[in-house]
C-alpha cells in the first residue's frame, strides 16, 4: 500500500539497509557457563561474565540504530532487569546484554529467557 506520491506507509527508514534481527536464549547452569536454547538466526551469544551476555553478530555494521531487551522468568518471580550494554561495530560486531538486580550483574536462572530485538544498519564498511 502506498501514498499518493508512491511512497510505502508504515516503517520507513532513510537508510539504504537497515536490518532487524531477532533472538533469544538461556543458560545452561547456575553459574552460568554457557548460552543454551539458542534461538534465532544471524548472531551467536557467548556468557562473558555474571549476568553479562555478548552476542556477536553475523554480518558487518557501522551502527545499531535501535535495540531492545527482555527476561521472561519461567520460575519464581525475580526481580531481574535487563539491560543493553556497549555496541561495538565492525566486521563481526557485538552487542552487551547485561541482567540486573539492584544495581548489580546477575546470572540468569536455569529455563530464564533474555529476548532481544535489534535493528543494525547492514551498508559495507568503510575500508
Amino acid at each position: 500500500m502506498g501514498t499518493p506520491r508512491n511512497n510505502i506507509k508504515g516503517y520507513y527508514h532513510r537508510e539504504r539497509n537497515p536490518v532487524k534481527i531477532m533472538g533469544r536464549f538461556t543458560v545452561d547452569a547456575a553459574p552460568a557457563v554457557n548460552a543454551d536454547d539458542v534461538n534465532g538466526k544471524g548472531f551467536t551469544v557467548a556468557v562473558t561474565a555474571v549476568g553479562r551476555y555478548t552476542i556477536t553478530f553475523a554480518d558487518a555494521s557501522p551502527r545499531m540504530i535501535s535495540g531492545k531487551v527482555s527476561i521472561q522468568c519461567a520460575g519464581a518471580a525475580v526481580d531481574l532487569s535487563p539491560q543493553l550494554g556497549t555496541f561495538t561495530p565492525g566486521a563481526a560486531p557485538t552487542l552487551v546484554v547485561r541482567s540486573m538486580t539492584a544495581n548489580a550483574e546477575v546470572d540468569l536462572l536455569v529455563g530464564d529467557y533474555i529476548h532481544f530485538e535489534v535493528t543494525l544498519y547492514s551498508e559495507a564498511l568503510d575500508a
